[in-house]
């Protein structure tokens, strides 16, 4: 006599043929999604072959690159333009990618835009805007590079040659000066009795600057409230022509005040400042 089977036994069996229905659906949604998805690998690979097969194709007819005609450089050199673009002579001219090499360009920090166009049968021409350069940073490893408006670092351009071409840029040190370039030459923009009589800067410690005279004077900015340092300095050469004189150092890192420190082999040529802490 068979024992009748338990009634967890009966359950499982119950379940096991209920779900079969749903068993064999799910392997057939899978199968699908399988094939569907071979079918993408297959199309993409089938049409990336044709489009190389057509690029090769189109090359050997005579589509191919023979001239990149570059225009818009004031500084920079075309060879390093056409350098950042890997684009060279004989190559297919359906395998570069307008799009991509503008956009590779205006990621280099030389430029600020570019427009990039075949024109069949063999050039590739580009127009570039220049990024225009603010000041010279004298970078860590006593190099120099030119700083952007936005405060990038234009690179593969002389600091020194562009401070030939033009004496007027302002040199920076310091690291994080690069960053902080544009808003300094924007105080000093609203102060041009002082700003003519500045040619380098210092970044401090990340916190604040100190200014290099055309006779070697240092300013001493604060962190904080530079208007009202400056604006206390453009009075002090109002009245007495202080940015003129022969001193060492000028401190107005103390609210509404100056320290003047003058050289100590010329102390006549300070002699009305010597010494004196003053409110101005």
């Amino acid at each position: 006599m068979q024992d009748r089977p338990s009634l967890q036994t009966l359950l499982l069996r119950r379940a096991r043929r209920a779900l079969r229905p749903f068993g064999l659906a799910t392997l057939f949604a899978l199968f699908m999604f399988g094939a569907v998805l071979l079918g993408r690998v297959l199309v993409r690979t089938a049409v990336a072959t044709a489009r190389s097969t057509g690029t090769a194709w189109m090359a050997d007819i005579g589509f191919r690159v023979r001239h990149v005609a570059v225009s818009g450089m004031i500084q920079t050199p075309k060879t390093v333009i056409e350098a950042m673009t890997h684009v060279h002579p004989g190559m297919p001219i359906f395998a570069v990618s307008p799009r991509a090499v503008a956009a590779k360009l205006e990621q280099s920090g030389v430029v600020e835009a570019a427009v990039v166009e075949r024109l069949l049968p063999d050039t590739i021409r580009i127009t570039i805007d220049e990024r225009t350069p603010i000041a010279i940073w004298q970078r860590p490893d006593h190099h120099f590079s030119l700083i952007g408006t936005n405060g990038a670092i234009i690179l593969d351009r002389g600091g020194i040659a562009a401070y030939t071409r033009d004496p007027q840029l302002l040199m920076v040190v310091g690291h994080g000066a690069p960053e902080q370039t544009k808003a300094l030459l924007e105080k000093l923009d609203e102060y041009p009795d002082i700003r003519k009589f500045v040619i380098a800067a210092e970044w401090i410690d990340g916190l604040r600057w100190n200014l290099i005279l055309k006779n070697h004077t240092v300013v001493r900015l604060p962190a904080q409230h530079v208007n009202a340092a400056l604006k206390t300095l453009e009075t002090a050469q109002t009245r007495i022509a202080l940015l003129n004189r022969p001193v060492q150092t000028i401190d107005l890192r103390l609210p509404d005040r100056l320290i003047v420190l003058p050289y100590a082999s010329e102390p006549s040529a300070v002699d009305p400042m010597s010494g004196q802490t003053g409110h101005l």
